[in-house]
């Protein structure tokens, strides 16, 4: 390679551009300060296989909101389930998913790199 041209890795370049799906790390501060938070989501988003409703976005929105989480963000998993993602109290986000069968899935996380806590796909 000649010196006076920049070295270029297209790999590494690839890799650097896919980074904006990572998420930060989340500190214990904000795990623990959220702790009562995702038991609470938890427990709401279970409750919704309890009944003879339908699994839905807007279901999945109202049983976050109704234990104070704002700003949920849904997406269908395209199997009949709900992914979602929203702020929690304490910093970070709480994220997961409702399958169809009514199972639930939700953890903390720190936020995508590109913002927000639902990656865009």
């Amino acid at each position: 390679m000649p010196a006076d041209c920049v070295p270029y890795d297209p790999e590494h370049a690839m890799e650097q551009n896919e980074r904006y799906r990572d998420r930060a790390p989340l500190d214990d501060s904000a795990m623990a300060g959220n702790a009562d938070a995702l038991e609470q989501a938890t427990a709401a988003l279970e409750a919704l296989g309890e009944g003879d409703e339908p699994l839905t976005e807007d279901g999945v929105e109202r049983a976050l909101a109704d234990v104070g989480l704002e700003h949920v963000r849904t997406r269908g998993d395209g199997a009949g389930g709900v992914r979602f993602g929203v702020g929690a109290p304490a910093g970070g986000c709480m994220v997961g998913s409702v399958a169809a069968d009514g199972s639930v899935s939700a953890e903390l996380a720190g936020v995508i790199l590109d913002g927000g806590c639902l990656p865009a796909h």
